[in-house]
C-alpha cells in the first residue's frame, strides 16, 4: 500500500495571499527566476526575474507565500484563459483548444517555485501556496488547471493535485526545450482522483472571500516588469498567437 503523503505543519507563521504591491511581485518573480535557473530552466538574465506579458492581465494573479519577515518562500501565477492565449500554448495548442470547445473556463497554473530554507520545509510551501490555490480558482468559476511539469514530477503532481495527462511529453521552449508533459486538473474531480485523507488537508483553512480580490498589477508596474526583462508588453502576444494559430494548423492537416 501507497504511503500517504502528509504535509508539514511549519513550526513558524507562513501568510499565504495574493500579492498585491511591486515588492511582493518582485519577490515572486525574482523567487522564480533563482528557482529555474538552478535547474536550467532558464539562462542568465541581468533583470533576473521571470516575468510574462500575460501576468499583467486582469485574469492573472500571482500567490505567494511569505514567512513573518515577508520573504517570498514560494509563489505560482494563475493565468486565466484570454484572448492572448497561455504561455503553454506555443507547446500545447490543440490540448487547450480542445478544452475551450468543451467550453470549460481554463487557466494555466505557471511559475511554481518554493525556495528551501531551514525554517520552512518545502513540502509545507508548497502544500500553503497550492491549498490557496484551490480555493481561489474555486471561487473564481474555473473548471480546470493546466500546467506543463517535468516528466520527473507528474507522479507526484498527479498524487496529490489529481492532474491527469492531457498532452504527450514535448519540449518546451519556455524552459530551454526542457521535456514537458501537459497535465490538467478537473476540479469538479477531485474527490475522484485525490486521496481523501489528502484531499481533506487541501479542504481545511477556508479563506474569506475578501483575500481573492487583489487587484491586478497596475499599468506602470506591468510596464516596469516588462523593461526588467527585456520584453515587450504585447508584441509577445501577437507572436504566440501567430505561432499557436501554425501549430494548430499543423495538428488538423
Amino acid at each position: 500500500m501507497k504511503k500517504l503523503i502528509r504535509f508539514p505543519v511549519p513550526s513558524l507563521a507562513l501568510d499565504v495571499r495574493i500579492a498585491s504591491n511591486r515588492c511582493e511581485w518582485t519577490g515572486a518573480f525574482e523567487l522564480v527566476y533563482r528557482c529555474y535557473l538552478a535547474k536550467n530552466y532558464i539562462p542568465p538574465h541581468p533583470g533576473r526575474i521571470v516575468y510574462q506579458p500575460v501576468f499583467g492581465l486582469p485574469v492573472s494573479r500571482t500567490i505567494i507565500a511569505t514567512s513573518e519577515l515577508d520573504e517570498v518562500l514560494g509563489t505560482l501565477t494563475v493565468v486565466g484563459d484570454n484572448a492572448s492565449g497561455m504561455q503553454l500554448e506555443a507547446t500545447y495548442p490543440f490540448e487547450v483548444q480542445s478544452l475551450r470547445s468543451d467550453g470549460r473556463k481554463v487557466a494555466e497554473i505557471t511559475c511554481l517555485a518554493v525556495w528551501p530554507t531551514h525554517e520552512f520545509h518545502p513540502r509545507a510551501v508548497f502544500f500553503a501556496i497550492t491549498r490557496f490555490m484551490f480555493h481561489y480558482t474555486r471561487w473564481a468559476g474555473y473548471d480546470d488547471l493546466l500546467m506543463a511539469i517535468h516528466p520527473s514530477h507528474q507522479k507526484f503532481y498527479q498524487y496529490c493535485l489529481g492532474a491527469e495527462s492531457l498532452g504527450p511529453l514535448r519540449p518546451n521552449k519556455a524552459v530551454r526545450g526542457n521535456p514537458s508533459v501537459c497535465c490538467r486538473i478537473d476540479l469538479h474531480k477531485l474527490r475522484s482522483r485525490v486521496n481523501p485523507k489528502l484531499l481533506q488537508q487541501y479542504e481545511t483553512g477556508e479563506q474569506p472571500e475578501s483575500r481573492f480580490k487583489a487587484p491586478k498589477i497596475p499599468q506602470a508596474d506591468h510596464l516596469h516588469f516588462c523593461r526588467l526583462r527585456g520584453i515587450s508588453p504585447e508584441g509577445d502576444f501577437l507572436a504566440g498567437k501567430a505561432e499557436r494559430h501554425r501549430a494548430l494548423g499543423r495538428d488538423a492537416a
